[in-house]
């Protein structure tokens, strides 16, 4: 276990954490003390304990919207992966109907070619061409 020393409102407080969790405890501690300033700088000055409460309340509502928005975040992904997957879907469709209209040239262009190269021979024979 490790200890850090933080202050929130000018005062200081001694605080047991892991190992390594010390920098991000100074810096939670530097929001805390911030959101209490500005509690205080909006409803005047308040006791310890009620202060206490109206940023730890801040702080929840905070965390409630910040829940809340990825919640509907989350949403948006689902929607969007169902797109997503219904676009590939309608794109796979689409290439496999086209696929088979290539197949379909392909086999009136061969039968042109057949019949272009017969005409062809035939008129290397003199004989007159098939229509």
């Amino acid at each position: 276990m490790s200890r850090v020393t933080v202050t929130v409102q000018g005062q200081p407080y001694t605080i047991a954490c892991r190992e390594g969790e010390e920098a991000r405890l100074a810096r939670l501690a530097a929001e805390l003390d911030r959101i209490t300033d500005e509690v205080e700088a909006h409803v005047g000055p308040l006791g310890e304990r009620r202060l206490a409460v109206m940023a730890g309340l801040r702080i929840l509502g905070d965390l409630r919207a910040a829940e809340a928005n990825v919640a509907r975040l989350k949403e948006r992904v689902a929607h969007l992966e169902r797109a997503r997957e219904e676009a590939v879907l309608a794109a796979e469709a689409a290439a496999i109907e086209a696929a088979g209209e290539i197949e379909k040239v392909a086999a009136a262009v061969d039968g042109l070619t057949a019949r272009l190269n017969q005409n062809t021979r035939a008129m290397r024979a003199n004989e007159p061409p098939e229509r």
